[in-house]
């Protein structure tokens, strides 16, 4: 790699990038509203098992996991939160969701309109265990897709790039979750120069798609 080499790593893994800054990057909310169209969303609720399908519910790790976002209700309620199922027992626990392009809220239980909002920005880490946990229960040890190294939430000191890059082959989930190589390697060199340049390579190949 050469030139500016972080933009090169960035720029050479572009889906990487944008799931990247996408979970990590302190967008203002002028920003994020600018971008959205270009960035991992994500999906604003925690895995759960639906037994009317029989199946685990897991959401998409994108921008409403970003815990270094300003979050300002009106952001917030960009996403659908919760996730919907179709017949609730509202005899029994608490849950809801909400609908953004209706603006309407669904709850029972004890659960106030409100609160619902408070799961925005959610937690990559509890995402993780989850779909770690329900898999243990529900599938009988199947692969999850979770390496017992991002359960053990390793903490890494600065990286080199080269360094950076090895682990990246290894296991790109590690670089994407792991906080502390956010904190101690990329979030120094993540400039919003970077970001834009990011953001303008992913455009150009979306109008071509």
């Amino acid at each position: 790699m050469t030139g500016k080499p972080y933009n090169d790593f960035f720029l050479q893994h572009l889906d990487f990038a944008i799931e990247y800054i996408s979970l990590h990057y302190p967008f203002t909310e002028d920003q994020v509203l600018e971008n959205m169209p270009y960035l991992n969303k994500g999906d604003a609720f925690y895995s759960e098992y639906e037994r009317d399908i029989c199946s685990t519910v897991c959401p998409e790790i994108g921008l409403c996991f970003n815990q270094n976002i300003q979050w300002t209700l009106a952001l917030k309620r960009l996403w659908k939160v919760g996730y919907e199922i179709v017949l609730p027992d509202c005899c029994s626990g608490n849950g809801g969701y909400y609908f953004p392009a209706i603006d309407q809220n669904v709850v029972w239980g004890d659960v106030s309109p409100e609160i619902l909002f408070d799961i925005i920005p959610l937690y990559v880490y509890k995402e993780l265990w989850d779909r770690h946990s329900l898999n243990a229960e529900y599938y009988q040890g199947w692969d999850s897709g979770v390496s017992d190294e991002l359960l053990e939430d390793v903490v890494y000191s600065k990286l080199s790039l080269q360094e950076l890059y090895d682990l990246f082959q290894r296991d790109r989930t590690i670089v994407l979750f792991n906080d502390s190589i956010w904190q101690y390697t990329i979030k120094d060199v993540l400039t919003f120069e970077l970001v834009e340049q990011v953001l303008a390579a992913h455009k150009k190949l979306c109008t071509q798609a």
